[in-house]
């Protein structure tokens, strides 16, 4: 019941869709990685408001997500919800996995970030050299499933997906990573969207994971 043929794959695959085909379009419209930073400083130097706008998506389009979880652990231990603590527990083991990932990834491959230059310093931790994966998507992907595997709402999930999508066409406008950058990060983050999706069910968390799963459906329904 619990093994990887229940794991909620439509709704992950609504969450990352537009972000994947958002990362394809801009290959086939504006070319290769190598052809980003170019193409994005001169747009960004022809379009301030756009560029603002990607700033304020890059650094806040999290907060929500944040803000959600924690009204939610502060109402899981004012009603005594187990489902809704496991839930919030689940969704901050799959984010801490996907981080740690992330992290030594990004200090492994040591690729260059885009204004920075076009090759690899592998172990480096200067920041220049940590292109790949993109750790804003990687952050937002794993916050963002847990919240979409709970609340089975396809309008939700596809919400979802296009605020990860555009953190993730952010991240590439400003210059901070390459296509391929963001899609490592959707690695990242989907491997997070599992872990939590493990976690808040796990039999330690739980002494009667039937009894969970049963309630979790019922509070959740839309």
């Amino acid at each position: 019941m619990y093994g990887l043929d229940s794991y909620p794959i439509k709704r992950h695959l609504l969450c990352v869709l537009p972000l994947v085909l958002t990362m394809f379009l801009l290959w086939f419209m504006v070319g290769p990685d190598s052809s980003m930073a170019a193409y994005f400083a001169a747009h960004r130097e022809a379009h301030p408001a756009l560029t603002r706008a990607m700033q304020i998506i890059t650094t806040w389009a999290n907060a929500p997500l944040y803000i959600f979880y924690a009204v939610l652990l502060l109402s899981a231990w004012r009603n005594k919800s187990m489902p809704l603590r496991n839930f919030v527990l689940g969704a901050a083991a799959g984010f801490l996995v996907a981080f740690i990932l992330c992290e030594i990834c990004k200090i492994a491959v040591g690729r260059q970030r885009p204004l920075t230059g076009n090759g690899f310093a592998p172990f480096s931790f200067t920041n220049a050299n940590h292109s790949f994966p993109s750790g804003h998507t990687t952050r937002i992907l794993s916050s963002a499933l847990p919240i979409a595997h709970r609340y089975g709402n396809i309008l939700l999930a596809l919400t979802l997906g296009c605020l990860i999508a555009l953190v993730g066409f952010s991240r590439v406008y400003l210059s901070w990573h390459y296509p391929s950058d963001i899609l490592g990060g959707l690695i990242m983050g989907s491997i997070g969207g599992y872990v939590a999706w493990r976690v808040s069910r796990s039999s330690w968390l739980l002494k009667n994971p039937k009894k969970m799963e049963s309630a979790t459906v019922t509070n959740t329904r839309p």
